[in-house]
């Protein structure tokens, strides 16, 4: 509850009002992710079904190009239920089950950071090296490439894939499993207002 004086009286101001900003807000950040992470996969159809039944480059899965499906079908309506507020917790319930077999099966062994920072105090070993690995690209970037150019727009990085955004993005999730859509702010709501006046 927060106060505000105004001529000279303290009123309150009721919070509760308010309440469904933060869900709000976490539904446009996952809305966006999930909606750009179907559409790549429907836009790049065969590179990303190749991707997922390479046990050369890829994650060695079969039926690729049924999972790459499933998983942009799934993907596209849970970022359209987020936009809307529609059955927000159903929505989030496969989207729940995607990032954890995602992180136990292909990030655990990472560590925790998504981008390797051999200075952070989560760097692991695997980090470390990678440090050494990205100056010696460095090196020779420099040596035989433009390196002023490549670097131009934004530092060179490694993507280490660890658990770190996996873990964000469930966070936010499960704090819309018990929050909901969000007050005033989702058709959840107000669904739940019409039925309840009627």
């Amino acid at each position: 509850m927060d106060v505000k004086k105004k001529r000279g009286r303290w009123r309150r101001v009721d919070l509760a009002h308010f309440s469904g900003l933060p869900p709000l807000l976490f539904r446009m950040i996952l809305m966006m992710v999930f909606l750009q992470s179907g559409w790549y996969k429907i836009d790049n159809f065969a590179a990303v079904s190749d991707w997922f039944e390479s046990s050369q480059y890829g994650l060695g899965m079969l039926g690729g190009s049924y999972l790459v499906g499933l998983l942009a079908g799934l993907e596209l309506l849970a970022g359209a239920c987020l936009l809307a507020g529609v059955a927000t917790r159903v929505a989030i319930l496969p989207m729940l089950l995607i990032l954890l077999v995602s992180m136990f099966a292909f990030q655990w062994g990472n560590g925790w950071q998504w981008i390797a920072e051999p200075e952070a105090w989560l760097a692991s070993d695997r980090v470390n090296e990678s440090a050494k690995r990205m100056a010696a690209a460095q090196a020779i970037l420099q040596t035989y490439g433009d390196y002023d150019w490549l670097v131009e727009k934004g530092h060179l990085v490694i993507l280490n894939n660890g658990i770190e955004q996996s873990v964000i993005y469930i966070s936010m999730l499960l704090s819309l499993a018990f929050t909901g859509g969000g007050r005033y702010v989702s058709f959840d709501y107000w669904f739940k207002r019409y039925w309840e006046d009627r």
